[in-house]
């Protein structure tokens, strides 16, 4: 069972409104092992993963984080 915190979920469904097709996961394994910088120093803590398969998935997700 997924436990998601509300500001995550609305987070998570702001980026589906905002880049409609994306493939997100929130799933926790995904999340501690793509939530993962290369330093290696911090404990991941990734609300979502995306997973964009066009340069305009990726502008998308831009515009939705800006």
């Amino acid at each position: 069972m997924i436990i998601i915190d509300n500001e995550r979920m609305d987070f998570y469904r702001h980026l589906q409104q905002a880049c409609p097709g994306l493939e997100l996961s929130i799933e926790p394994v995904v999340l501690q092992s793509h939530g993962r910088d290369w330093t290696r120093f911090r404990e991941p803590n990734a609300s979502a993963v995306a997973f964009p398969r066009s340069v305009e998935q990726v502008a998308e997700l831009v515009r939705a984080a800006g």
